[in-house]
């Protein structure tokens, strides 16, 4: 298996002939269900299945449950052992028993069941693995630390504006990250993640590969992808999202390439889903398989074709804000990004270098139905992440890990705005792009700059910036309800804001004493019930001379 920074699959469609006539080496088939008649499951009583957390998160967002949130029918998977068939795992979503035997007479016998739809060869199985729990530690190395509150990552937050919104005071708080990969070694044993574990932001761990709870196996890659977010150790080693909560899943097998993954990929997106995650970073990608008739091409690229790609889309209509590499195939034959980045409504994330140029080996969009992606990009040259082998950091390559220092920003603008939905954050961050302008197929809307997405989540109607300590804005503005401030300063200062009607008396007034951080966000009360018209405002302040008697109008329409 050639495991780089990328991790990539293939899996095509197989004809339901092929299961007469299985390869010998495949142990695990896919059984698809016609339905989940005679459930006890009703969607009236969603707690039987889904956490409170989960179903907090839909009702948050008006999301309905159906009937794919329903498990499979249990008298279907009863009579399916009852051919002494194993069951290696299932897919609520797509209606899919995973189970695992060689037996011809058994998988004839199971395609003759009425409840069953089609069997089809996904791959094979091993016995896991027994690895060594270590528990010698790095020792500190105080010498690797620089004058810089990031530390060596800062170029990869400071080129996205992440910095500024982390000032603001939004660094992942409260918000759930799942993160699916190939394994996560010796992450439990390194300095940058301690904060993690000690202030128990770690909620849980499953492997989807081997059916057990041990993650920290098979590769370093999840461990290198979940320091770009959650590290924290100033002076060293800050990620995009140190105050998250985290979920780390395991649904690569690094030993080979088989469609199973792309069934364990869907049924962890289903666990994160019934457990109330967020947010979840994917750096992996499907195209092709060892075994070539299997393969995808680029004409499967629509968003819908693959299996991956169809879990995906149900991951994102039940709620779930995924954000996916683009793939590292740009600069070879085939050239174009892979399942399920090709999915509509997840926010695709290509690579660029710290001057925003676009890496060689990026993935290159448009699908094949002609959609633009990749969505947006981020530092993926010479990328900041833990070092396994030392108290340090080290540097690589890859999409891999744009996604998950864009991911971790993604979290923290979510925790922000958390009654904001999907479509609107993704919007705001792709609105924010260097190219929003001129988007494009190769790095999509271009490099977010998250202090601009929070403006637009946020409706800022005015904006006092260091830049330029004057609000500038056309006149008279139109506003439907709220007004909001941006005010960015250095300096302390001390603000009164003040609504008037045509006559110059005074309707609305608020004083912001001691402004003396970075940012703050200011929103006056409600103006709708003043009648529709033409009204001023003015903005005025006794220790900055440029803003003092600042006058505008607004128009509440």
């Amino acid at each position: 298996m050639q495991y780089s920074w990328w991790l990539t699959l293939l899996f095509s469609i197989y004809s339901a002939i092929a299961i007469a006539q299985p390869l010998p080496d495949y142990n695990l088939h896919a059984v698809w269900l016609v339905d989940k008649k005679d459930t006890p499951f009703s969607v009236f009583h969603p707690q039987q299945y889904l956490s409170t957390e989960a179903i907090i998160r839909k009702e948050r967002q008006g999301i309905s449950i159906d009937k794919k949130d329903l498990p499979l029918s249990p008298s279907y998977l009863q009579k399916i052992k009852s051919l002494d068939i194993s069951i290696h795992s299932q897919s609520r979503w797509l209606n899919v028993v995973i189970i695992k035997t060689t037996d011809k007479n058994k998988l004839y016998q199971l395609n003759q069941l009425p409840f069953v739809l089609k069997v089809k060869p996904v791959g094979k199985s091993r016995t896991p693995k027994s690895y060594k729990l270590y528990s010698k530690r790095t020792a500190v190395d105080s010498s690797q630390h620089i004058d810089a509150y990031y530390g060596h990552a800062a170029t990869q937050i400071q080129q996205l504006n992440g910095d500024w919104l982390h000032q603001l005071g939004y660094s992942g708080q409260e918000v759930s990250i799942g993160i699916v990969d190939g394994g996560y070694s010796n992450a439990y044993r390194t300095a940058v993640f301690d904060k993690t574990y000690q202030n128990h932001h770690l909620l849980g761990t499953k492997d989807f590969v081997d059916g057990d709870q041990w993650v920290y196996q098979s590769s370093t890659h999840g461990t290198n992808v979940w320091s770009t977010m959650a590290a924290n150790t100033p002076g060293l080693m800050v990620g995009t999202a140190p105050d998250a909560n985290y979920y780390l899943f395991r649904t690569e097998d690094t030993q080979d390439e088989f469609p199973i993954e792309e069934f364990n990929w869907v049924i962890a997106m289903e666990y994160a889903d019934s457990v109330g995650v967020e947010v979840i970073n994917s750096s992996l990608g499907y195209s092709v398989f060892r075994d070539k008739k299997m393969s995808y091409s680029y004409q499967d690229m629509n968003g819908a074709r693959t299996y991956i790609a169809q879990g995906a889309r149900i991951a994102t209509q039940k709620g779930l804000l995924i954000v996916n590499a683009a793939g590292n195939d740009g600069n070879k034959e085939w050239h174009y990004l892979f399942a399920p980045a090709d999915v509509t409504d997840i926010l695709t994330v290509g690579s660029v270098d710290e001057k925003r140029d676009k890496a060689d080996f990026s993935g290159w969009g448009p699908t094949v139905d002609g959609r633009l992606k990749p969505d947006v990009a981020a530092l993926g040259v010479r990328a900041t992440m833990v070092s396994i082998v030392t108290y340090g950091v080290s540097y690589s390559n890859g999409t891999s890990y744009s996604s998950p220092i864009l991911c971790g920003l993604v979290a923290s603008l979510k925790g922000a705005f958390p009654n904001a939905t999907n479509e609107q954050i993704r919007a705001a961050i792709k609105k924010s792009g260097h190219q929003a302008h001129a988007p494009s197929s190769s790095l999509g809307y271009g490099v977010p700059d998250f202090r601009k997405a929070y403006a637009y989540l946020a409706e800022a109607t005015i904006w006092i910036t260091k830049e330029k300590e004057v609000p500038t804005i056309s006149s008279p503005l139109i506003i439907q309800d709220q007004l909001s401030l941006m005010v960015e300063q250095y300096q302390q200062i001390n603000l009164s804001i003040a609504i008037q009607n045509t006559l110059g008396n005074t309707i609305i007034e608020k004083k912001i004493p001691s402004i003396d951080s970075d940012l703050h966000h200011i929103s006056l009360p409600s103006i709708k019930h003043l009648p529709k018209g033409v009204y001023s405002i003015a903005i005025t302040s006794t220790n900055t001379p440029a803003i003092n008697q600042y006058h505008s109008f607004i128009k509440l329409h």
